[in-house]
């Protein structure tokens, strides 16, 4: 069997780097929708199955969100929205200004809200928590740390 040369292997693979870096989530979700991801889209519906199976037995209910960056899963598994309404949504009416983007995402995301009793924990190193805690739906812990605060 010929080794393999790994820089050479994923020459070709997509950075996303700078994208988990921004204070907004306009460019992550721009280069997601480029390569079509869909890891979100197909996974939701399993994700809302279970916390509704579950919230049948329990009024609160806390899910862990393992590499939650801008707190997308949470934004969906917390409202009846699907990921290209979020992706529609920071193309056409959310500012790119900090400020204005979480105070505009808040009102979005309010207005189709529909598990009220879900709590989410954000777990991840990149750079967005602040803005998953600015808008309150996704309180977050850092990998490096091994910790997460509860929402």
């Amino acid at each position: 069997m010929k080794p393999t040369n790994y820089s050479e292997s994923n020459r070709a693979k997509a950075s996303f780097d700078t994208a988990y870096t921004a204070s907004t989530p306009h460019q992550y979700l721009s280069q997601m929708a480029a390569v079509d991801y869909s890891m979100a889209k197909q996974m939701n519906p399993f994700l809302c199955a279970a916390v509704d199976a579950s919230s049948d037995d329990a009024p609160s209910l806390r899910v862990l969100d393992i590499g939650c960056s801008y707190g997308m899963s949470s934004a969906l598994l917390k409202s009846d929205y699907k990921f290209d309404d979020l992706i529609d949504f920071y193309e056409s009416d959310a500012s790119e200004q900090y400020t204005e983007c979480v105070k505009e995402t808040r009102h979005f995301l309010r207005k189709h809200r529909t598990r009220e009793g879900v709590k989410v924990v954000g777990f991840d190193q990149s750079r967005p928590p602040g803005f998953r805690r600015h808008l309150g739906g996704s309180r977050s812990g850092s990998g490096r740390h091994g910790q997460a605060a509860p929402f």
